[in-house]
């Protein structure tokens, strides 16, 4: 499996994160870690780019949960877009696509308010 890279940019008042590589229970502390800073600081509106996300188990799945209960806990919102094929599989899997928000790109998560 090759590593996870996350790159945080901004688009609108939406905080996006990019993730790049494989979201495993190797790689998924990297991601919980900067979801629990943005959380603490109270960050609005995260949006998870999964466009280059090649892979993603049921411990990155975990994470994506936990970013979501923790956004709405703040009153903030935490969207997903761009899921690559084998993302959108878990996600089926795991029953997550009606239960998180997830958009078919970037921009239109940024637009949701």
């Amino acid at each position: 499996m090759t590593a996870l890279e996350i790159t945080p940019s901004a688009q609108g008042g939406s905080f996006i994160l990019s993730l790049e590589g494989s979201l495993d229970s190797r790689t998924s502390g990297e991601l919980e870690e900067v979801v629990e800073k943005l959380v603490s600081n109270r960050t609005r509106d995260l949006v998870v780019d999964c466009g280059s996300l090649c892979y993603c188990s049921s411990s990155g799945l975990r994470v994506f949960l936990l970013a979501a209960k923790r956004f709405d806990a703040i009153g903030s919102r935490c969207a997903f877009a761009s899921l690559t094929a084998p993302v959108i599989e878990m996600f089926e899997l795991a029953g997550l696509l009606h239960v998180l928000a997830v958009f078919p790109d970037v921009e239109s998560a940024c637009r949701q308010e």
